[in-house]
């Protein structure tokens, strides 16, 4: 018998969006959550981390998230 006690360990797939929506309406890939200040953290455009409280966003609906990437999938 193994002796390991955690021998079927995998990484848990991630649930729901990996989006959300700020109060300007923009949506963006959120990168990290902080369950105890309940601040989720965001990567901007020049590459610094930003965090945004729960209460202060979103979370889209699938169709949303639909929407806004097949927009960002069409070429110009």
């Amino acid at each position: 018998m193994i002796k390991d006690k955690l021998p079927t360990m995998v990484p848990v797939p991630k649930v729901g969006s990996e989006y959300i929506i700020l109060k300007t309406g923009e949506m963006v890939i959120w990168v990290g959550f902080n369950e105890e200040t309940q601040e989720y953290e965001i990567k901007s455009p020049k590459g610094e981390i930003i965090k945004v409280h729960r209460r202060d966003i979103e979370i889209p609906t699938p169709k949303q998230e639909w929407d806004f990437l097949s927009k960002k999938s069409k070429p110009n």
